[in-house]
């Protein structure tokens, strides 16, 4: 019997995120290496888990958004290369599948706004204006 996938939509806050540039020689995306760590920012984190099936191989593995905000803000939007860059927003793909590491993201648009101690955050992410595949997200993200 098969995994199901899985979402979970969380965030922290106090924390930020820690990025470096890894030197690669696919120009295609921009790598990435990541630590999260105590901070004045707020976190962002989707992780979706692939469905896993038994006799399928290598059809496990996630994908997790990553993305950050400055600490007491009621609401962001980043909706070019700039403010995504600043956002650190990326996505760290961990399966046999390509890319596979963390890649920032730059053709896309994230939006939040707090209610009630949760996000609501609708974000549509693209890797390249060439690849066919669309990240939506239209999600409340609780604390961790």
């Amino acid at each position: 019997m098969c995994k199901p996938e899985k979402h979970t939509f969380t965030f922290e806050t106090s924390k930020v995120l820690d990025t470096v540039r890894l030197a690669n020689t696919d120009t295609s995306f921009a790598f990435y290496s990541f630590s999260i760590n105590n901070g004045a920012n707020t976190v962002f984190r989707y992780l979706y888990s692939f469905q896993d099936c038994p006799n399928i191989a290598d059809d496990e593995g996630t994908r997790t958004v990553l993305f950050e905000v400055p600490g007491g803000v009621n609401s962001f939007s980043f909706e070019d290369s700039v403010g995504l860059r600043q956002a650190k927003a990326m996505v760290f793909y961990s399966c046999e599948c390509y890319p596979s590491g963390v890649v920032g993201l730059k053709n896309c648009f994230i939006k939040g706004e707090k209610r009630d101690g949760k996000w609501a955050v609708k974000a549509s992410l693209k890797l390249s204006p060439q690849d066919r595949r669309t990240i939506i997200i239209d999600n409340t993200f609780k604390q961790e």
